[in-house]
């Protein structure tokens, strides 16, 4: 930990295609990331895709989050050819997450994977994903409409894994909002809960100290389960 006695948590950002707040290029990150490390006594740093610096990120952060964002993860990069039409890459935030994801893993840092961060944490791992979960499987459910921080379905949690250590349930309400999931885990990557149509919906490789990924989005702090998540993540950081 670092001197201040405050864990500094990394934070991914995104680089949206929109042209909404400036015509020039902008990173862009939901504010609640930053707000739920806040609340449990982090300091919330953002990391720009400066690879050069990605050497220095990683000495000064106690911990990753790798957030969600409106894109998709260029399926090279799982061994596959673009099949659907929905898939929307990010190549220079791909390549920035994938090379500070393996760098914090190497010094065993804690990696808490929101959405798009759990898919990543698979695919560098070895594993796969659904391009599109409506086009393969037929099921529509994981796409709610707005308010998306309500949660909208419900989770079976794996017993003995270390996220039904934490939530202490066998199940929970999440909130939705993807359109690609896990379909083949990486080497060394547990399942840890489900939905009810067998979509993966949080996974942990148990060969690190605290390295989790879950589909919804927990850092709108809305249910007891996502409070339990980041506060055991920050606890994490500091040991």
């Amino acid at each position: 930990m670092n001197q201040m006695n405050k864990s500094i948590i990394g934070i991914t950002i995104d680089l949206p295609r929109a042209s909404s707040y400036s015509q020039y290029p902008w990173y862009g990150l939901k504010k609640s990331y930053a707000d739920s490390v806040s609340h449990f006594g982090g300091i919330p740093i953002l990391l720009p895709y400066d690879n050069d610096n990605i050497a220095n990120y990683i000495d000064m952060i106690d911990g990753l989050i790798l957030t969600g964002g409106d894109f998709d993860i260029d399926p090279s990069h799982y061994g596959e050819t673009l099949k659907s039409k929905k898939v929307i890459t990010n190549n220079a935030r791909t390549d920035f997450e994938i090379q500070i994801l393996k760098g914090v893993l190497k010094l065993n840092k804690p990696v808490l994977g929101i959405c798009g961060g759990m898919q990543l944490i698979n695919v560098i791992m070895g594993g796969s994903l659904i391009q599109d979960i409506a086009e393969e499987l037929g099921s529509s459910f994981h796409e709610q409409t707005m308010p998306k921080h309500i949660p909208s379905h419900s989770i079976i949690i794996e017993k003995n894994t270390m996220l039904h250590e934490i939530i202490e349930k066998d199940t929970a309400n999440v909130n939705s909002t993807h359109h690609q999931s896990i379909k083949n885990l990486g080497a060394g990557v547990v399942l840890s809960a489900k939905a009810s149509d067998s979509i993966i919906e949080a996974i942990e490789v148990p060969q690190y100290k605290f390295c989790i990924g879950v589909q919804w989005h927990p850092e709108h702090l809305e249910t007891t389960e996502d409070k339990k998540i980041f506060n055991v993540f920050l606890d994490a950081t500091t040991l």
